[in-house]
Parts: structure tokens; C-alpha cells; sequence
């Protein structure tokens, strides 16, 4: 199976664009959405700033959990601003390099926008990179209880040497929560085959590490995926914690690849039974006519038996 790229395309190249350009930005206004149900606001705040506002229902859960210390440390020297359910960073345009610089700037306006179209992967993978430095250098840390997404949570629950990830999975469509139990059993299944791996499980029941939490469940969960990783598993926190992260982008993508395949089979198929039954039809169809006598009559009668195929 394939990862998917963390970047939003579409970020890259309005802010790239409007970095490289001459424009005034006083009354520019862009609205992007993202996975997660987060959404971007890209507006003007005067001639050479952009303010770029991150909206998200699950923005002060995951923020405190580790999501505002992760935007601090990827993005050092832009001004933030936080405020009750939204996120704002400044880009200021006049700190580029000069234009006369063309190249040289056009690579700093680059770098700056392709930073910017990671930030869902930056703030939701905050609490795992918190986690596992806590793990590995051997911190300890509260469970914590996190609104990952509207209706999903994530709880960060830490043991000896080790911290287990534990994932509420839901999904709206019921042919996607069905597709989602057989994927998170091969999950499972693929611990067997890749030495060195977390721990994985999978259960439509939530495990006992839960029990600290009351009334922790979302009504309609398809299921808990439980990742245990090790101290010794964790070498580099960063990427390990945005592959977590992403972890439901990427099931939703391989579902939704999964549900294409099958719909081009049975397509293929279907065009397949309906040339069987093309060539089931004669070249040449004729009449046939034949006699029927009736009981109840002595009267002779005539039919015709005729194809019509059409």
C-alpha cells in the first residue's frame, strides 16, 4: 500500500503565487478546506501580509495536547494568535529577499508555502510526537483524552516503557465501516509477517486500558485500533508521529482505491455477460408454424412461434 502526501496542493500554490507577486493583499480572501473537517482562511491583512487561519471544532482538544507546542516549533518566527475555536499565523511578505533576487526569493516563498500545506499534518501530530518523546526519554505523563476529529477521539495512555495509542474509528457510510474492519484486521494480521513492529489490535469493544475513562464512547464507533509502541521502537519522534497522524487519511484513501477496483470488476464483468448473451441469439431467425389440434374441438388451428429479440 502506498502513503499519501501530507501537503494540500492547493495551499502551496495560492501562497506561493501571492508571495511571488506585487499585488495588494488588503482585500484578498481564499477559503480551502482539509481532511479532519479543518478549514483554512487565507485573507489580506494589509499591502504585504497574509493572515493564514486555521477553523477546526477539535482545535483546543488537540492543542493542548501537544498540537500547539508541534505549530511553535515548525514554524518559528511567525507571529501566532490563538482564539476560542480558531488559529492564526502571520506571513509577512516584506521579509522575503529582496525581487531583485528573483531565484532566491522564489525559493524562500516556496519553502514558506510548502510548510504552510503541512499544517493539519504539524498540529494533529502533536500529541504523538509529546508522547513519545515522554516515552523515550522517560517522562512520565497524565492519560489524556483527545477530540481528534468531530466524531472521533483518541486516548495517548502510557505503561512501562511504552504508550499505547488507542483510535476510535467511525464512518458515516456503512459500506466504508464495513470495507474499514476487514483493513484494520489485516493491520493486525501484518504484525505477524514485519519483525519489530508496535503492537497492534483491533476490537469492537474498547480495550481495558480505557477503563480510567467514563462514558469515553461516541455512539455508532466501528471499532478501537490499539497501537502500542515500545521505547525501543521509537528512534525518530517526528515522523513516526505524523505517520499516526495521517493514519486515517491514508485508511480512507485505500478504501475508497478498494471500492473503485471492485466497482471496475464488476463492470468488466457485466460487460462480459451481456456478450454472452449477444452471441446466444441467432444469426437467422425464422418462422415456424405448426398444427394443434384441441381436445375439446375438432377444429384445426394454426400458430406461429415467433423470435423477437429486439
Amino acid at each position: 500500500m502506498m502513503s499519501i502526501d501530507p501537503h494540500h496542493p492547493l495551499i502551496i500554490d495560492n501562497i506561493s503565487a501571492l508571495l511571488n507577486s506585487t499585488i495588494d493583499l488588503t482585500n484578498l480572501l481564499f477559503k480551502l478546506t482539509d481532511y479532519d473537517g479543518i478549514q483554512y482562511v487565507i485573507s489580506g491583512q494589509n499591502t504585504d501580509s497574509l493572515c493564514f487561519t486555521v477553523l477546526a471544532p477539535q482545535l483546543a482538544s488537540v492543542g493542548e495536547a501537544g498540537g500547539y507546542e508541534s505549530i511553535q516549533l515548525n514554524y518559528p518566527g511567525f507571529p501566532i494568535a490563538i482564539d476560542e475555536g480558531s488559529y492564526s499565523i502571520l506571513i509577512d511578505r516584506s521579509q522575503l529577499p529582496d525581487p531583485s533576487l528573483g531565484e532566491e526569493r522564489k525559493l524562500r516563498a516556496n519553502d514558506i508555502a510548502n510548510k504552510f500545506s503541512m499544517f493539519r499534518t504539524h498540529f494533529l501530530s502533536g500529541p504523538f510526537i509529546k508522547a513519545l518523546k515522554n516515552v523515550k526519554s522517560g517522562t512520565a505523563f497524565q492519560p489524556k483524552e483527545v477530540l481528534i476529529r468531530p466524531n472521533e477521539k483518541l486516548w495517548v495512555i502510557p505503561g512501562e516503557n511504552r504508550v499505547n495509542f488507542i483510535f476510535q474509528v467511525n464512518f458515516s457510510d456503512h459500506t466504508d465501516g464495513s470495507l474499514s474492519r476487514v483493513f484494520l484486521q489485516e493491520f493486525v494480521e501484518a504484525k505477524r509477517q514485519v519483525p519489530n513492529s508496535p503492537v497492534i489490535t483491533f476490537s469492537q469493544n474498547p480495550p481495558e486500558a480505557m477503563s480510567m475513562f467514563k462514558g469515553a464512547t461516541l455512539p455508532s464507533t466501528i471499532g478501537f485500533l490499539c497501537i502500542t509502541v515500545l521505547k525501543e521502537q521509537i528512534r525518530q519522534e517526528a515522523e513516526t508521529g505524523q505517520w499516526l497522524a495521517g493514519l486515517k487519511q491514508y485508511l480512507t484513501y485505500h478504501l475508497h482505491a478498494c471500492k473503485t477496483y471492485l466497482h471496475m470488476r464488476m463492470r468488466k464483468k457485466t460487460e462480459g455477460l451481456l456478450k454472452v448473451l449477444k452471441n446466444a441469439v441467432p444469426d437467422k431467425l425464422e418462422e415456424k408454424t405448426f398444427r394443434r389440434v384441441r381436445a375439446a374441438k375438432t377444429r384445426r388451428e394454426e400458430s406461429k412461434i415467433v423470435y423477437n429479440f429486439n
